[in-house]
């Protein structure tokens, strides 16, 4: 059984992790982030069961974690989360 999507995210939005959160916020050029590493370690403290998957692009019969185009190189990872995915391409 899963928590309920809306109690992970209240946990995680919580002013006081707000707060907590801050302290692990890097920024770079105009943009702030999140390690990965710190973002994964919060949610598994509220849903232990939350699970991700990083996906694998094919080229030519091989498989990578990364596409590369003229535009750049992205990544595709899903996120499960209460029973919820959630796929983000980057």
């Amino acid at each position: 059984m899963h928590k309920e999507i809306s109690v992970i995210f209240e946990e995680l939005t919580s002013p006081d992790k707000n707060k907590e959160i801050d302290k692990y916020t890097q920024s770079k050029g105009n943009f702030k982030y999140l390690s990965w590493a710190y973002a994964v370690r919060e949610l598994l403290k509220v849903d232990p069961g939350a699970t991700w998957e990083i996906h694998e692009w094919g080229l030519d019969g091989s498989t990578q974690p990364y596409q590369q185009t003229q535009a750049g190189c992205f990544v595709k990872v899903t996120v499960w989360s209460g029973g919820i995915a959630r796929h983000q391409v980057h």
